[in-house]
């Protein structure tokens, strides 16, 4: 008979057997760990994605209330701000807009025509998962352009044209030559009407030297084309009403300006006139001169530019054709000129330039006005004034905002050519009664 000896192979064998199991339990234990874990978190993260959405529905509600014509206007006027200005209740969670001043550590929308507001749109799911998005809203207006139009009329810029500053047209751009665009260029068409063999859908770098982008959205012009210009409720802002004429005289002197009827000899002089304040007329108005602080002038009809309106800080009686670009306005100086119907030039001489510092708003939608060309325009737009060769320029510091554009000169022969420099300071400080544009939505951040 064999005699089997134990060498303990058996033992070791068992034990490595044991010392696997213990591994694979572990190791099983910990993907099951990790698989719940996973499975936590795809729920929280759905969770996040069902509240980010809902505060996003949140952000939409707000921004259909703003874009509606009767919401352009401060947001305590609509009674939207405060805590839980906005709600609402969904199958899978709900939302809360709150609104705020932003106040800058200042108050800054006490005594600014630009209002700012701080918005925070919480979404919450069922679970009690909130997301909550921060941004910032403030009133644009319509002096945020350079040059805005809805309707072009067909009126080309043409080789002299300097256009510094952004430009926003609702219709196709007609270019004849070289004009030259110092800003960012939005038109509302899918092509721009070149008037030699460049591609209608291209962007010419030395035509629009900081972009152009096609295809944009419309500028919303809104009722301003129907609405008289009383409508835009200046309410304690109105300093000076004059109806008792059909026409009117006005210089400003600085601090001060004077008025008649035009028909008259004798002015009315007036004290320091307050800033901040507006002059309304009724019928037609002739202006010139110097301002030296923040006012607006308001037509129902045409507004008439006799000679240089610019601010008192400027160089006057030694004033080039660049001079605006070298220049800074003194603080509190801004001038408004709104007409219903037209703004037009009157030319100072064969080759005479002539200088303009204000925010020109027209909002004139038919050609049935005094002057028949609605918009912003020249008196003697057909006529030759070249001097040398050269037309004399319009020299603008300011922004036009005009319906219909108008006619300055035609052919690169006749009238004036333009020489148009935004002045960045009305994006913060535009006229007394700059009407706004738009909401602008800004820093968004999720919290």
């Amino acid at each position: 008979m064999k005699v089997y000896k134990n060498n303990g192979k058996e033992g070791a064998v068992l034990l490595l057997v044991l010392i696997m199991v213990l591994l694979m339990s572990i190791l099983g234990l910990g993907l099951m760990r990790q698989a719940g874990n996973n499975a936590v978190e795809a729920s929280q993260e759905l969770n996040r994605t069902r509240a980010f959405w809902l505060a996003e529905a949140g952000l939409q509600e707000l921004q259909a209330i703003l874009g509606k014509w009767e919401n352009r206007t401060p947001l305590h006027n609509i009674s939207l701000v405060g805590v839980g200005v906005l709600s609402g209740v969904g199958s899978e969670g709900s939302y809360r807009v709150d609104i705020s001043d932003y106040t800058g550590g200042g108050g800054i929308n006490l005594g600014s025509s630009i209002k700012r507001y701080v918005v925070s749109s919480t979404g919450t799911v069922t679970s009690g998962t909130s997301v909550t998005l921060l941004f910032h809203v403030r009133t644009g207006t319509f002096a945020n352009y350079i040059f805005a139009s809805h309707d072009e009329r067909g009126i080309r810029f043409t080789t002299g044209d300097k256009i510094v500053g952004d430009v926003y047209s609702n219709d196709q751009l007609q270019i004849n030559g070289k004009p030259v665009f110092e800003g960012m260029v939005w038109s509302a068409s899918d092509t721009v009407n070149y008037t030699d063999e460049r591609d209608q859908t291209s962007t010419d770098t030395d035509v629009f030297t900081q972009g152009l982008e096609l295809g944009a959205v419309e500028l919303d012009f809104g009722q301003y084309g129907s609405d008289p210009l009383e409508n835009l409720q200046f309410g304690a802002s109105l300093q000076l009403l004059l109806t008792e004429s059909s026409e009117f005289d006005i210089e400003f002197l600085g601090n001060s300006y004077r008025y008649k009827p035009r028909s008259d000899t004798v002015w009315v002089d007036t004290n320091l006139f307050v800033s901040g304040e507006i002059i309304y007329v009724e019928g037609n108005v002739y202006v010139e001169g110097r301002v030296g602080g923040s006012i607006s002038v308001v037509s129902e009809e045409t507004i008439h530019i006799t000679g240089d309106i610019v601010y008192a800080s400027s160089p006057h009686n030694n004033y080039s054709d660049s001079s605006w670009e070298n220049f800074t306005p003194a603080e509190g100086e801004v001038l408004g000129l709104f007409s219903k119907e037209a703004i037009e030039v009157a030319p100072q001489g064969i080759g005479v330039d002539i200088n303009i510092h204000a925010a020109i708003f027209i909002t004139e939608s038919a050609d049935s006005v005094e002057t028949g060309n609605p918009g912003f325009g020249t008196q003697n737009r057909y006529n030759d004034l070249r001097s040398g060769g050269e037309r004399p320029k319009i020299n603008l510091l300011g922004s036009i905002s005009q319906y219909q554009r108008g006619v300055v000169g035609s052919g690169g022969r006749s009238g004036f050519s333009k020489n148009y420099g935004y002045d960045p300071r009305l994006r913060d400080a535009p006229p007394p009664g700059m009407p706004y544009s738009a909401y602008e939505f800004s820093n968004w951040e999720q919290l």
